[in-house]
């Protein structure tokens, strides 16, 4: 049995790669709820907080109904609030009657937002109109007919929410309907709700890719918005409009889910605000864009829990700090190498002493026919080990390390394996073939050879940004040992 593989290696403490804040005056306020439907009553209660006679009830499930809802919230000043097909939340029920609302609007029919949630509402003494087509498109000119007329319109397409989204606060401010078309066709009800109200100009949301130049050319005067990725086109929305703006306060939403932007847009219309798309690796544009206006920005509201905007998402953007990914991009291979070999070497430098009542072959403890190495107590338990690995490996993988190399004794005491089957790599003789980088991982490929000098096609390792630092994520060779699945 080879044990030299495990045993060798240099004892290294892992680095800790998180870099200084930069001071900034900004006000940063997260708004979340338990979920997406307590979020929004507590968006609303940011921006509603006396008597309000209208309030939007929409679908927290399904987003083509509810996009263009936001400019005509805006005509009544009203909150748009979440619910379930089949339930309202408690959370916005409270608001409701808290706002004393005289009057609700439904958006979509009955397979959007159930009888049932409809039948509760009236249940509270208010009225309740249900505004719905036989698609998402009738739906978009339902609501669009209840606006005071206006000349100018948006146009984007059902397939995306985050198109509608960038554009909701803007279309509010400025009292535009927002109507949905196809990727290659105008819906007939579209087409003449245009040509009925004499509509002179159109803003089209989305490249060509989404919506064909061929539906653009029908349509007055159009001016196309849009960016490379949803992201971009967010930025190339605001930009667009940014002297209409009030840029010292930021709405800031996932651009990966609909439910908390849609709920915001009410909130950045009556502000003026910008609703800004975000998430851990935004783009350039984006990146721009907040370090621009970093020292205009007075406050920022988070709209949802971290799981949406992590803690982070705006430091990466404006550069206050690296991104996970720009860290391990940055490491060389000397310090790839470093990291995945130094860890198990302070792992065993925890193994000392042997028990007198069990039996020793050369310093080992032998336990069901297999070598296993007594620990310290303060890292013979499961608590003890985490917090031992977790210094050099990801949280994931330490349970996993746990359940392969260790052995648990009837007296509760864990042991650790020593030996390992197959040649050993030798990592320092190594040479990087390939590596790639998704989000906070990064994967590698190693050529080398044998403690015997035998040529070794390749092993893999994966490097992780957990925490603040640098840990090992897997490593081929330590995962051949025990019973971790390669």
């Amino acid at each position: 049995m080879n044990k030299k593989a495990i045993c060798t290696l240099t004892l290294a403490l892992s680095i800790s790669l998180t870099s200084v804040a930069l001071a900034s005056n900004v006000n940063k306020e997260r708004v979340f709820g338990a979920d997406r439907y307590e979020t929004s009553a507590k968006i609303c209660d940011k921006g509603f907080t006396s008597n309000t006679e209208v309030a939007f009830i929409v679908s927290g499930e399904n987003f083509p109904d509810a996009l263009c809802t936001s400019p005509l919230a805006k005509k009544y000043n009203a909150p748009i609030l979440l619910t379930s097909k089949g339930k309202l939340s408690s959370k916005v029920k409270e608001r409701l009657i808290k706002l004393n609302v005289k009057k609700v609007f439904i958006i979509g029919e009955n397979g959007s937002i159930s009888k049932k949630v409809e039948d509760e509402i009236k249940s509270l003494s208010i009225e309740v109109e249900r505004i719905s087509g036989e698609d998402r498109y009738e739906t978009s000119i339902k609501i669009a007919e209840k606006m005071d007329k206006n000349s100018e319109v948006v146009v984007t397409t059902s397939s995306l929410f985050a198109d509608a989204l960038s554009i909701a606060p803007i279309a509010a401010m400025k009292s535009m309907p927002i109507l949905l078309v196809n990727k290659d066709n105008i819906p007939k009800e579209t087409e003449e709700f245009i040509k009925n109200h004499n509509i002179n100009k159109v803003y089209l949301v989305g490249g060509p890719g989404v919506i064909t130049e061929a539906v653009k050319n029908k349509l007055p005067n159009a001016i196309r918005l849009y960016g490379n990725n949803r992201y971009e086109t967010n930025i190339n929305i605001i930009n667009h409009f940014k002297d209409e703006l009030d840029l010292s306060k930021s709405i800031i939403a996932s651009g990966e889910n609909f439910p908390d932007a849609l709920s915001g847009s009410m909130l950045a219309a009556i502000n003026k605000n910008p609703l800004v798309l975000l998430n851990d690796n935004p783009g350039k544009t984006t990146d721009d864009f907040l370090k621009q206006n970093n020292n205009t920005l007075k406050e920022m509201v988070i709209l949802g829990g971290v799981s949406g905007v992590s803690e982070d998402a705006y430091s990466y953007a404006v550069g206050d700090k690296a991104r996970p990914a720009e860290i391990l991009a940055s490491l060389s291979e000397s310090e790839i190498r470093n990291y995945v070999q130094n860890g198990w070497d302070f792992i065993i430098k925890s193994a000392v002493g042997l028990n007198k009542g069990i039996l020793k072959q050369n310093n080992e403890v032998i336990i069901n026919n297999s070598y296993y190495h007594e620990l310290k107590d303060e890292y013979s338990t499961r608590e003890g080990l985490i917090n031992l690995l977790s210094q050099t490996f990801s949280k994931e993988y330490s349970s996993k390390l746990i359940n392969s190399l260790y052995y648990e004794k009837v007296n509760s005491k864990y042991y650790i394996v020593i030996g390992q089957p197959g040649m050993a790599f030798e990592l320092w003789k190594s040479k990087i073939i390939d590596k790639k980088i998704q989000g906070n991982k990064l994967y590698i490929t190693w050529s080398g050879y044998s403690e015997y000098g035998e040529k070794y096609p390749s092993t893999k390792a994966i490097l992780k940004y957990e925490n603040g630092k640098v840990v090992v994520d897997y490593y081929e060779e330590l995962s051949m040992i025990g019973n971790v699945k390669r």
